[in-house]
């Protein structure tokens, strides 16, 4: 049985009582349970996605049946991308934890992150000579400029990465999309401050963090000549689950 639909909580009201945080953690819990109750398909794949996510992750550090790394155990490319997955994972749990309290704004802002940890991994990938200036001094125009001339499918991939990170901009920064998910234009004088209640939008950004534990999923794996064929076999599952039956998420106002 789907719980009523939260009231949403106003910040006038909230400062009157004294009770910040007490109010905003109680309304967090409200929200989650609404959300998680509307039995979003999406929601499912993410748990199934970060699954295989955190088996391919562990096959960076670990000798895992079925896992051919195409980087030396030891090496500095291996620190890299052991690193920066483990970054980009911490980035995509709390995305997840923002989505089902309905902070989209601070969410997008945690995919952003998720982007910038990938890159690590396809700069060592075109360019594993910058794997100890990655670690001493982290990324920077000219290694990733040389890794990118490596292969056409390196930079298209990287360009598909870009495009993504740009949209995530227009909820990430201070845009119009942003300022419409916190001050209702129905109510221009009273200021949200906590997640927002929208079916509509929780789907769109449910299938967002999907496609981007994806585009991790896929940017780590090539660092490996072989997976367990039981592995790709749910990765490909996965994807066949994934409900795309609405916009996506940067056409969100």
């Amino acid at each position: 049985m789907t719980p009523d639909k939260p009231k949403e909580l106003y910040f006038s009201d909230v400062v009157r009582k004294g009770t910040i945080v007490r109010s905003l953690e109680n309304f967090d819990c409200q929200v989650k349970k609404y959300y998680l109750a509307l039995d979003n398909q999406n929601i499912q794949v993410f748990d199934q996605l970060i699954q295989l996510y955190s088996e391919l992750m562990l096959a960076t550090v670990e000798d895992l049946p079925g896992f051919v790394s195409k980087f030396d155990k030891g090496s500095q490319v291996q620190y890299v991308l052991s690193t920066s997955a483990s970054g980009a994972f911490r980035s995509l749990r709390v995305a997840h934890k923002l989505l089902l309290d309905g902070y989209f704004v601070e969410m997008h802002a945690a995919l952003r992150m998720v982007e910038q940890w990938i890159e690590c991994a396809v700069i060592v990938e075109g360019n594993p000579q910058a794997a100890s200036r990655i670690l001493e001094k982290g990324i920077s125009n000219d290694d990733l400029r040389k890794a990118l001339n490596y292969s056409k499918e390196l930079k298209h991939l990287y360009k598909g990465m870009q495009k993504t990170f740009k949209e995530l901009s227009q909820r990430a920064h201070p845009t119009k999309i942003a300022f419409g998910l916190i001050r209702k234009k129905e109510a221009k004088g009273q200021v949200f401050i906590s997640g927002v209640v929208s079916e509509e939008i929780f789907h769109k950004d449910a299938l967002a963090l999907d496609n981007m534990v994806k585009n991790a999923i896929n940017i780590y794996s090539r660092h490996f000549r072989k997976v367990p064929s039981s592995w790709q076999d749910k990765f490909r599952d996965a994807n066949n689950a994934l409900s795309i039956d609405t916009a996506t998420f940067d056409k969100t106002e």
